[in-house]
Formats: C-alpha cells, structure tokens, sequence
C-alpha cells in the first residue's frame, strides 16, 4: 500500500512521547586562556565571586563558538516511561519506548543529521529513517525520509527545520543555534549572567551554579535550575535538577553525567540519563532518556559531509516554491510539477520564525 505524500509526513513528523522535554543541555567549559593555563580549583575559588562568575560565562561563550565550528558525534537514545517512586526509577510502562539514533555533522551554522528511530524499541528495526541538512548560506532545508514497509522515499525543501531533530537529546550538548522553541543550557546561562549564583559543591572539584527558569511557553520566571560542574574537567557539567511550580501545575528534570571522554582538547558526555516528572502523569511516573554516544570528535566535518541529495524516484514536496513531483538525477524532476494549491500539505505543522 502506497500512502499519501501529506499523510506520510505526518507520521514521520508524529511525537510518540508522552512527554515532550524542554529542559535541554549543553556542555560548558572554561574560556581558552584559562584552559590553557591549566587553573586548578584552589586558583579558581582565590577568584573574587564576580570574577568566577565572569569566568564561567565568558567560557560558555567561548565553548559555544567552539562547538559551533566543526563537530561530529554518533549518539543513540533510548526512551520510555517509568513507574517512579523515591527517587527510583522502576519498571516500564507499556507501550512508551522509543529508541533513536541520531549521526550529526555541523560546521558553523550548516549540518546534516541522520536518525532512525523506532517506537516499539526494537534497536535493530528503525520505524523511521530520516536525514535532513541546513545550509547557512541560503537558509533551506532539505530532507528525506521512509517509514518501514512503505517502498516510496519522501523527501522536501523547505525553509523550517524538522521538528524530529528535537528528538536528538546529544545536540542540547552543543550550541544551541538551533529549534528556537528549544532551551539550551549555553543560552540559558549566558542570557541570565546577572541572574546566576555559584557556590561550591560537595568539594573544591565542582561548582554548583544556579539560574531561574523561565520555560519558553512562560512570560515569568516560574522555577530554577542547579547544575553541577567539574572544574578539573573544563567545567564540564556532570549533573543538575530544574523545578517549577504554579499552582497544581508543576515539572522536574534532572540529568547524571555517568562517563565522559577526553576528545581534541574538550571534555565531553558519553552517557547520560535524564529523568522528568511532570503534574500530568503525577510524581509516580517518570520519562527516562538514556543516551549513549560511540563517536564525538571536532574538526573532522567537511562541505561533502553536509550535503543531501536526493535520490531517483523520490517524491518530492518543496515548499519555497509550492510544488511536488518525482525527482530525476541531478535533482531534476520528472513528470509533472504540481501545484500545491497555496500552501504546503496536511500535516506539516507550521513552525514559529525567529
């Protein structure tokens, strides 16, 4: 059975998650200059506590430039919801899991993304394949993607990321440019600087740092946020909580840092779980991501990486000009070219510009 082009973008496009997190992360690391000199925590706590501040937020600036400049990384995710109780995490909910994985390659403000991800958990059997890459330069997004047992590739061009690449929980690691309803960790920090506290954490090693949270759906800061960093590690964090409440309303969102790797000059995260309770499911159920990751290196990306194009035979949908056809070689259509009738096909949610 062959779908319809507008129904199958909506299934690539479906959230199968009972919660949809916004408490999204990115690693921080000290500013070059202090890196390279090598600061041990006794020299940063001698540190005045506007001169640590100033030291922590220049170094998220910077790390944040220098993730955004050559970067690729190979993470897998598994999702499901959890009975949860004293802090424990217990047995699964049926029906709730999810596994991605997710091939990411960025230089500068361009990439491309690979991900497959399953709904029924199964590793070996993705449900949906799609790749997807940003140029900078123009500002258009091509993409392409299949759900098992549907023979035909879909692919489109648009000038709106792909939602799916929210589900990706590495890249909250890294910059932070992209999914303008998405909250990263540098940007969160960086635009509240005034607003931090530090102190220390249970030794010298870490620095505990505190910021309000305001989620992107509140005009007012609701909650908090408390990170964990290690020093010794260029300040990379290794675990934090978020809370607000407002009224009967509330949500929770930690996450642990269980191994790291030392790759081209950065410490980074390579396994990760986050854990997230909310007033819809109540204190007793929990939304468990655990992320691994195989690769991560800078420097290595390069123009051919970020390249995506489309193979014969696909169908096609592009938005910038409202058409759809079938795609040739050298991404020439065959057949006719239709006209979308105005506006793009059932299904493809608009998405907020910046």
């Amino acid at each position: 059975m062959t779908l319809p082009l507008h129904l199958v973008w909506s299934v690539l496009r479906s959230r199968l998650l009972l919660f949809v997190p916004v408490f999204l992360m990115t690693v921080s690391s000290v500013v070059a200059q202090v890196a390279s000199s090598n600061v041990s925590q006794i020299e940063f706590w001698l540190l005045s506590e506007s001169e640590r501040k100033s030291t922590l937020v220049s170094a998220l600036v910077e790390r944040q430039k220098v993730l955004r400049e050559n970067v690729e990384y190979l993470a897998e995710t598994s999702f499901a919801n959890h009975q949860f109780a004293d802090g424990q995490i217990g047995e699964v909910v049926d029906g709730s899991s999810m596994f991605t994985r997710s091939h990411y390659w960025q230089m500068d403000k361009s990439y491309r993304m690979e991900i497959k991800r399953d709904p029924l958990g199964l590793s070996g059997r993705p449900n949906e394949h799609i790749i997807t890459a940003l140029s900078a330069d123009s500002g258009v997004v091509r993409s392409i993607g299949h759900l098992r047992g549907v023979p035909k590739q879909f692919a489109r061009i648009d000038t709106n990321e792909e939602t799916i690449v929210e589900s990706d929980r590495y890249r909250y690691w890294l910059d932070g440019e992209h999914s303008p309803k998405a909250e990263f960790l540098l940007r969160c920090i960086t635009d509240r600087a005034s607003d931090l506290h530090l102190e220390k954490g249970s030794s010298d090693e870490t620095v505990v740092v505190t910021a309000p949270w305001r989620p992107i759906y509140k005009r007012t800061d609701v909650g908090t946020r408390t990170f964990t960093l290690d020093i010794a590690k260029g300040f990379m964090p290794v675990s934090g909580r978020a809370e607000w409440r407002e009224g009967e309303k509330w949500r929770t969102e930690e996450f642990t840092v269980r191994d790291f790797i030392h790759s081209d000059d950065f410490w980074m995260p390579i396994d990760i779980t986050e854990v997230i309770t909310a007033s819809p499911g109540g204190p007793s159920l929990a939304a468990v991501y655990r992320t691994k990751v195989h690769l991560v290196r800078f420097g290595a990306v390069t123009e051919k990486d970020l390249k995506l194009e489309f193979p014969s035979g696909a169908e096609v949908v592009d938005a910038t000009r409202g058409v759809f056809y079938s795609v040739g070689e050298n991404d020439e259509p065959i057949g006719p070219v239709k006209s979308l009738l105005g506006g793009p096909p059932i299904g493809i949610s608009p998405r907020e510009t910046r």
